[in-house]
């Protein structure tokens, strides 16, 4: 996925916008986390460079079955 911190093949741009209005943004990692932190608004994935895994998957469709919301930028 896109950087969310760095030079021009990063979401810094969009990011510096989402924090000028106080909106918290983090870096994710499903397999390492094991799950989406419950205080989490939405989840953007943007431009995925391979295939999810089964357990990526996995966490993405418990987070959505429970109501979170998610940006895919495919």
């Amino acid at each position: 996925e896109l950087a969310v911190e760095g030079g021009q093949d990063s979401l810094a741009a969009a990011v510096a916008a989402l924090q000028q209005k106080n909106i918290t943004v983090e870096s994710l990692n499903l397999l390492t986390a094991g799950k989406i932190p419950a205080d989490a608004n939405v989840v953007i994935v943007a431009g995925p460079k391979r295939p999810f895994l089964p357990a990526e998957v996995k966490i993405l469709e418990d987070y959505l079955k429970t109501g979170g919301s998610a940006l895919l930028l495919l």
